[in-house]
């Protein structure tokens, strides 16, 4: 249920999305910076719910959700491999940093075992970030600028993809392994998932994540400005 003033936010959040053309790209799109965690586990796109584990990550209302940095994640409810948008050479994955813990890695998507990695990597400790949208075990580094504020890994070809974070490209059109199979294991964000096997789990705190097709620099733009905006909204902006 949202109550009237979080529907009013809403409303101008998809509006804004739809006017600026990202609206028909996106899979998936989960504001976890909502009044309640049933809101927030609710896909505006598809109204599916995503889940929290059995020791889940810790809601806090219009700010996201907090990892624990040893078990609480949250599962998505669908693989990279089920989506119609997100497809092998061109897919995206967007996801809103409210509190970095600063020492961890955060990791968002899902792997298989040995092939069909979906996934993406932000240092807790360093500027730098693992590209893995359909990439094989080995990574591409790119720059990520910072852990806090909205990243966006953003597939736009077979060869080439660019990373956004906080409505700035730091790494534009770059090239990267060539494009394999998308990832079947359900897409997971707070932890590593690797076939079902959890690891590197995070103390971050997560407001937003989208997953789609690929934005191109528009579409990265306008998706950074309309979250931003959202989050500017309800106090949950760190940019």
């Amino acid at each position: 249920m949202l109550f009237r003033s979080q529907q009013r936010r809403i409303v101008r959040l998809v509006r804004a999305l739809k006017a600026r053309g990202v609206w028909p790209v996106l899979d998936r799109l989960w504001i976890f910076a909502a009044e309640n965690a049933a809101q927030a586990l609710t896909d505006l796109r598809t109204r599916s719910l995503a889940s929290l584990s059995p020791t889940p990550p810790a809601f806090t209302a219009l700010r996201g959700f907090q990892g624990n940095g040893t078990s609480a994640r949250i599962d998505l409810g669908v693989p990279a491999s089920a989506l119609t948008k997100y497809t092998q050479s061109a897919s995206h994955i967007a996801f809103y940093v409210q509190q970095g813990d600063g020492s961890t890695n955060l990791w968002t998507g899902a792997d298989d075992s040995g092939s069909g990695f979906s996934s993406l990597v932000v240092s807790g400790t360093t500027t730098s970030a693992d590209f893995r949208l359909q990439t094989g075990s080995v990574a591409n580094s790119m720059i990520q600028g910072g852990q806090s504020g909205l990243h966006i890994a953003d597939r736009q070809s077979s060869t080439v993809a660019s990373w956004m974070r906080n409505g700035v490209d730091t790494e534009s059109n770059k090239l990267v392994t060539t494009a394999i199979s998308v990832a079947s294991s359900n897409l997971t964000a707070l932890a590593r998932n690797t076939s079902g096997s959890f690891s590197s789990h995070s103390g971050s705190r997560l407001a937003m994540i989208s997953v789609g097709g690929t934005l191109g620099a528009s579409g990265r733009a306008a998706i950074s400005m309309v979250t931003n905006a959202y989050m500017t909204s309800v106090g949950a902006n760190t940019y």
